[in-house]
């Protein structure tokens, strides 16, 4: 089954103000969990529920770009996952230098 991926706008708007990352950056992070939870949604459910039996899970996005090591942990809402939506709604992020993992 393929998903319809939204995103709440509290993390549309984290996004679109984290420091360090390029435009181009930014859409390859909102691609990537499109596709990847619009595909494998099901399978990050079962893998990596936030708690036992819970409909919520956390999915990761890893990307370097301008000359960082950008990590994000999302948490994506399944409780609409029987009619093919899951919903983004809580997003955090860290960076380091590329320079500090060599």
């Amino acid at each position: 089954m393929r998903y319809y991926v939204a995103t709440s706008p509290e993390v549309a708007a984290y996004l679109a103000a984290v420091e360090g990352l390029s435009e181009a950056g930014r859409d390859t992070v909102i691609d990537a969990y499109t596709d990847e939870l619009g595909r494998d949604a099901d399978t990050f459910l079962d893998n990596h529920p936030t708690g036992h039996e819970s409909l919520h899970f956390r999915y990761d996005y890893y990307l370097a770009d301008s000359g960082l090591y950008h990590q994000f942990d999302f948490v994506v809402n399944g409780t609409q996952m029987a009619v093919g939506v899951v919903t983004v709604v809580l997003v955090e992020h860290t960076a380091e230098p590329l320079d500090d993992l060599l």
